[in-house]
């Protein structure tokens, strides 16, 4: 998947993604103040899809991509 219309064009390949959630939980400790992948604005989904997903609310900072270990995300 790919999302723009913020500071960087995000990118999320996942064959790549483990689901360690590292994403979801930066992004909700920065926008939110606390350590919960339900308010993060980025959405993993390996049980029925195998997807990642951007919500609205996401402004394409690239805390997400910065944070993961399997290189699933990136930025541009």
């Amino acid at each position: 998947m790919e999302v723009k219309e913020g500071k960087y064009t995000m990118r999320g390949d996942p064959e790549k993604c483990t689901g360690c959630l590292v994403c979801a939980l930066e992004c909700s400790f920065l926008y939110e103040g606390g350590f919960s992948p339900a308010d993060s604005r980025i959405i993993i989904n390996k049980a029925y899809e195998n997807s990642i997903t951007f919500t609205p609310e996401c402004t394409r900072c690239g805390v997400c991509a910065d944070a993961c270990p399997f290189g699933a995300l990136t930025k541009s």
